[in-house]
């Protein structure tokens, strides 16, 4: 009963919202103390043997490519709990301190209920209150963004408002434990049922696929030096989450005659997770939020190959191995998401992938089917 009524008034909420919030990105609350755009992408190399991967990829390469940098002020702003969102006036919701793609609107009557006791501070940076619970968010719209604070010049000690659920998530706590300059930052943790109402409020916001973000935020992880030298197969529980292997089994069978050890990152410690990625020298993974940890393995000495269904072909773990100079060898697309949300992959496929993966010897980069001389340019097609 009560999930019923806890539904229903979610339902009732999220109605009212398309009807009582307006978004807005700029206005007289809302100024930029920096702003700097980047195109990333207009080299990418795209010459994968899926042709359907290809046009999927270049298409979001073209959207995605221009990409901003900034550090935004905003002016008598509320800070709701559940997204971090900031509403200014009376109904209007600030989109830079919306992280999640896709339209987010607050709850109406919680924010009518709770505006005239919020608690008031003077000024604080937006960390995040709900997406960085995903690894591959938490490294890109949290953790590199706080790189951004280089660029302006903030008064010192500047609270940084994070949820409560943020804050105390594996993903936050590992790097606050790893890191003194992470954990020095002056972290204001908001309570489930706490608004504030912020004079000054700060986003930052990085490029997301630029270099420099990503290599700062790895050395914030004061990682020891390691050898890369393992063969993994990084799959996924299909009894704990979608798109796993429908031919698992087969699969495992025939990488371990390469070598390959199947592993699951999920049933691993944080710590053994960043030592698993730093010491694999080749890779065959399964899309997924922990294939970002291919920020901490051996950049000039690393090889990729990912697996993924027709259906869902993402870019972001390709754009992450160009970004860094890993060698991301192919993608191998497996066949359509079952009623069980798992899908059946071609041996032969990812036998091709495997050997040349580890029998094509280059000092070049390898991206697909491109060898890669320079970080900037194309110097040729690997022969098919």
């Amino acid at each position: 009963m009560y999930l019923f009524f806890d539904r229903l008034l979610k339902g009732v909420n999220r109605r009212l919202g398309y009807l009582y919030w307006t978004r807005i990105n700029a206005g007289n609350s809302i100024q930029y103390l920096y702003k700097k755009s980047k195109r990333v992408f207009d080299d990418l190399p795209i010459a994968f043997k899926n042709n359907t991967y290809s046009g999927s990829i270049g298409l979001d390469s073209k959207k995605c490519s221009l990409q901003e940098e900034y550090v935004v002020e905003i002016n008598d702003v509320f800070v709701e709990p559940s997204r971090g969102l900031g509403i200014v006036g009376i109904n209007k919701v600030v989109d830079q301190t919306a992280l999640w793609p896709g339209p987010q609107l607050p709850y109406v009557i919680p924010y009518i209920t709770n505006r005239w006791n919020a608690k008031k501070i003077k000024q604080a940076i937006a960390y995040d209150a709900y997406v960085s619970q995903n690894y591959y968010h938490h490294l890109l719209n949290g953790v590199n963004s706080i790189h951004m604070l280089e660029k302006v010049d903030l008064p010192n000690n500047i609270p940084f408002l994070v949820s409560r659920r943020v804050f105390e998530h594996k993903y936050f706590q590992y790097l606050y434990r790893r890191s003194d300059k992470f954990r020095g930052l002056n972290w204001l943790v908001q309570e489930p049922d706490e608004w504030y109402k912020v004079e000054k409020l700060y986003r930052l916001q990085c490029v997301h696929f630029d270099k420099e973000p990503w290599l700062k935020t790895r050395q914030l992880y004061n990682l020891p030096p390691r050898k890369c030298f393992r063969k993994v197969f990084l799959s996924r529980d299909a009894k704990r989450f979608g798109r796993g292997l429908a031919n698992e089994e087969e699969v495992s069978r025939m990488l371990a005659s390469y070598g390959f050890e199947t592993v699951y990152a999920e049933n691993l410690t944080m710590e053994e997770q960043t030592e698993l990625f730093q010491t694999t020298k080749y890779l065959v993974a399964l899309h997924g939020a922990g294939l970002v940890q291919e920020l901490f393995m051996d950049h000039e000495n690393a090889h990729i190959i990912e697996v993924m269904p027709q259906d869902y072909m993402p870019s972001f773990y390709y754009w992450l191995a160009y970004t860094l100079g890993v060698k991301y060898y192919d993608v191998v697309i497996g066949g359509g998401l079952n009623k069980e949300n798992c899908y059946h992959l071609d041996l032969a496929v990812l036998q091709e992938a495997v050997d040349k993966m580890l029998f094509f010897e280059s000092e070049y980069k390898m991206y697909g089917n491109f060898l890669m001389k320079s970080p900037l340019k194309n110097d040729g097609l690997f022969p098919k």
